[in-house]
C-alpha cells in the first residue's frame, strides 16, 4: 500500500483501506509483505516489499544504538520462503514448525542473540482467536513478525505510528526499539478486549433487566442471547487470563528500564479479568433469576389448567348419573318399569347382571388406583 495522507483519515478508513489493498494482492496473486523503518530524528517510513527484496537487503540485528529499527512483517509465508528466512537469520531450527502452523498460544524463548514471542490476536468475530497468532522474533535493532490470518493488530500500529500520539506513540518512544513492537501490540489487544468487554457490559445489563420484565412471548430469544453472551465471555475470558499470565511473566525477562509499561498492562489484564469475573456473576445470576420466574410462571399456569380441569371435573361428576341412566336404558333388555304395569313374567336378571358387571367393574377401577395411590 502506497504512502498516504495518514492524518485526514480514520483509524477505521485507514483499517478498511490497509486489508483492501492487501485482500487485493493477495487476490491477484502477488505477496502480502511490509517493511516499516523507525528513524531517530523522525517517524520513518513504511512501504510493501516481496519476498525477493526482503531477503536481499542487508539487516542489523545487533546493534541497539543502531540508527533506525526494521519492523519485516512476512505474511503467509510457504514453507521454501520460510526456510531461506531460517538460513537468513541463523534462527533456531526447533521453531521451523511452529511457524508453519496457523494455531498457537501465549509463548516467550530466550534464544540469547533474539527473542522468539508467540502472541495470539482478537478480532471480535473468531472468539477463541487460535487461528490469530502473530508470532515474532526480536533482535536489538530489527523485528520479525509473521503471520497466516489477517488480523487488526497491524494496521492500528500502524496507523497510531503514522498518526502520532502520546506516551506509546509519541516521537520519543514510536519505532525506536524492538520492545515497542510487542509493547504496541499488547497495547492494541488490550484496547480490543477492552472494546468487547464494554459491549459485553452493556448485554449483560441489558439481559439484567429483561429477566426482571420476563416476557413469556420472548423466551426463546433471552435464552439464545444469554447462551451467545456465556460463550463470548468465557472465550473472552481465557483469552484475558493467558495476557494477564504472559505480562506477567514478560515483566520478569524485560528491560528493568522498560518494566514500568508491562506492569501496566499487566494491572490493566487483572482489571479486565476482575471486570469478566463480575460479568460471569451478573450473567450467572440472571440466568437463574431467569429460570426461577420461568418456574414460578409455570406454576401459575399449571394451577390455571388444574382449577379448569377442577371445574370439568365437577361438571362431569353431576353428569355421570344421568349418561349411565342413558345408557342402560337405551340397551334393548327388560328393566325393572319398562313392562305393561301388572305383567309379572318379566324377566330381569339381564339388567341385574350387567349391573353388577358395572359396579364390579368401578370397584376394581377404584381398588387399583388405590393400590398406586392414585387416589
Amino acid at each position: 500500500m502506497e504512502e498516504m495522507e495518514w492524518t485526514s483519515m480514520t483509524e477505521e478508513e485507514f483499517t478498511e483501506r490497509f486489508w483492501k489493498a492487501h485482500n487485493k494482492k493477495r487476490d491477484e496473486g502477488e505477496e502480502n509483505h511490509w517493511i516499516a523503518e523507525g528513524k531517530r530524528s523522525e517517524w520513518g517510513t513504511y512501504r510493501d516489499v516481496d519476498m525477493e527484496e526482503l531477503m536481499e537487503t542487508k539487516y542489523m540485528t545487533d546493534d541497539p544504538l543502531n540508527s533506525e529499527l526494521i519492523w519485516l512483517n512476512v505474511s503467509s509465508p510457504t514453507r521454501d520462503q520460510l526456510i531461506q528466512l531460517f538460513q537468513k537469520f541463523e534462527l533456531h531450527p526447533s521453531l521451523f514448525q511452529r511457524f508453519l502452523q496457523s494455531s498457537g498460544t501465549e509463548t516467550f524463548r530466550n534464544f540469547g542473540d533474539y527473542h522468539f514471542v508467540e502472541l495470539r490476536a482478537i478480532d471480535g468475530e473468531n472468539w477463541t482467536s487460535e487461528d490469530l497468532v502473530i508470532r515474532f522474533i526480536m533482535f536489538p535493532s530489527l523485528v520479525i513478525s509473521i503471520h497466516h490470518h489477517q488480523c487488526l493488530v497491524f494496521p492500528q500500529i500502524i496507523y497510531g505510528w503514522k498518526k502520532g500520539g502520546r506516551n506509546l506513540y509519541s516521537r520519543g518512544h514510536a519505532m525506536k526499539d524492538s520492545d515497542w513492537v510487542l509493547r504496541a501490540a499488547f497495547h492494541v489487544i488490550a484496547e480490543l478486549l477492552d472494546e468487547h468487554m464494554e459491549s459485553i457490559s452493556t448485554e449483560v445489563r441489558t439481559l439484567d433487566e429483561l429477566t426482571l420484565l420476563f416476557n413469556p412471548e420472548n423466551q426463546s430469544e433471552l435464552l439464545r442471547r444469554v447462551a451467545n453472551c456465556r460463550r463470548i465471555l468465557t472465550s473472552i475470558s481465557s483469552q484475558i487470563t493467558r495476557k494477564r499470565d504472559f505480562c506477567a511473566a514478560l515483566s520478569a525477562v524485560v528491560d528493568p528500564n522498560r518494566l514500568y509499561y508491562f506492569d501496566e498492562l499487566l494491572f490493566r489484564m487483572e482489571a479486565l479479568d476482575e471486570k469478566a469475573q463480575i460479568h460471569r456473576e451478573l450473567l450467572s445470576n440472571a440466568h437463574e433469576t431467569y429460570m426461577a420466574r420461568a418456574s414460578i410462571e409455570t406454576a401459575r399456569i399449571s394451577n390455571e389448567i388444574s382449577a379448569i380441569i377442577l371445574k370439568f371435573s365437577a361438571l362431569s361428576s353431576v353428569l355421570i348419573p344421568f349418561i349411565w341412566l342413558t345408557g342402560v336404558m337405551a340397551i334393548n333388555i327388560s328393566f325393572p318399569g319398562k313392562g305393561t304395569p301388572g305383567d309379572l313374567e318379566e324377566d330381569h336378571s339381564a339388567f341385574i347382571t350387567l349391573t353388577c358387571l358395572m359396579v364390579g367393574l368401578a370397584i376394581i377401577s377404584l381398588s387399583i388406583f388405590k393400590l398406586k395411590k392414585w387416589i
